[in-house]
């Protein structure tokens, strides 16, 4: 099983160069298509002889990807390289890196201690420091490698006379933006211009270069000069007090764009207007929006005030939309 649930079949093959060829062609055929892991007996391959296998993977739609790797057989007991860290090959610029070497020696082999050296092959340069070029692992700092980039990684594990190597090919995908307006949902004064900010949009790739933002509001058109306000292509959208009628909600949208892709972000606040002197909350994350929370992380929520009415003090009680978030704490309810 695999590619989300769906059945997946493996044809394996041998691409053309070796004397024996033809027979192990033959041979990997005639494997069931269930087969993840190919294994072959001792004397398979021969000695001095380069093997190039390919993988044929098919789901159950018919959609098919392919991948080749490379052998040469050697009459001498190699170590036995790999390299662990990412399961998939797939990894995200926004987050650090580590992978780990590790060599195995057969049972003929001897058991000296091995050498390890990490280089780069092909494509890109793959960003390794001098300080960890010959130890058995290497980190790799986030928003160090470039989104859409394929690096390859080889690691040479030397053991007494005799060396392997293992390659693995890295894809680096880039992390979704997230949009965010300060306040979220809101009940606002009429008589009080309306700032929406979409500063607190993140892009946790940190790529270079300042992201796009374009405005719109439902019902349209939403006020009278809607269609000049909204062109507003910055991350702060301000509605003046003369273009709001009380009794009204409207629905504001900010896309958020950058490169590369360019990759966007939405989200939506409804804002409903009064004749009352409201006091303008606000709701924030401490540290930033993002797209995902761990459940055992701490997440820590300010509220924040303004624009109150007279000499009032406000008070403030929290509480969790549909019981989603239980506060089972009654001393963090009337905090800010």
């Amino acid at each position: 099983p695999g590619g989300g649930g769906r059945s997946l079949s493996f044809q394996w093959g041998v691409l053309l160069g070796p004397s024996n060829r033809n027979t192990l062609a033959a041979a990997l055929a005639a494997l069931p298509t269930t087969l993840e892991k190919l294994s072959l007996a001792s004397g398979s391959l021969v000695a001095g002889e380069s093997y190039t296998f390919s993988l044929l993977l098919r789901d159950t739609f018919g959609q098919e990807g392919v991948t080749t790797h490379t052998v040469i057989a050697e009459t001498a007991a190699l170590p036995i390289v790999s390299i662990v860290g990412v399961a998939t090959g797939e990894v995200s610029r926004s987050r650090a890196l580590s992978l780990n070497g590790d060599v195995s020696l057969s049972s003929c082999g001897s058991s000296s201690s091995s050498t390890f050296f990490w280089e780069s092959v092909g494509g890109p340069l793959f960003p390794i420091s001098s300080k960890t070029i010959t130890s058995s692992n290497i980190n790799i700092p986030a928003n160090t490698l470039v989104s859409g980039n394929t690096y390859t990684v080889r690691l040479t594990a030397t053991t007494g006379a005799i060396a392997s190597y293992a390659d693995m090919t890295l894809v680096v995908r880039s992390s979704d933006l997230v949009a965010s307006i300060q306040g979220g949902d809101r009940t606002v004064t009429s008589s009080r211009d309306l700032v929406l900010d979409a500063s607190d949009s993140v892009d946790p790739d940190n790529e270079p270069g300042s992201p796009f933002y374009t405005w719109s509001c439902l019902p349209s058109p939403c006020f009278p000069l809607a269609n000049d306000i909204l062109l507003e292509s910055g991350p702060i959208l301000t509605v003046p007090s003369s273009q709001l009628t009380a009794g009204t909600t409207l629905a504001f949208t900010v896309s958020v764009a950058k490169d590369p892709g360019p990759r966007r972000a939405t989200t939506t606040v409804r804002i409903t207007t009064t004749s009352e002197a409201l006091a303008d909350v606000r709701l924030a994350v401490q540290g930033g929006a993002k797209a995902k929370y761990n459940s055992g992380s701490r997440l820590v929520l300010s509220g924040a005030v303004s624009n109150p009415s007279g000499s009032c003090v406000p008070t403030y009680r929290w509480s969790a939309v549909g019981d989603l978030l239980p506060l089972s704490n009654s001393s963090i309810r009337t905090t800010p």
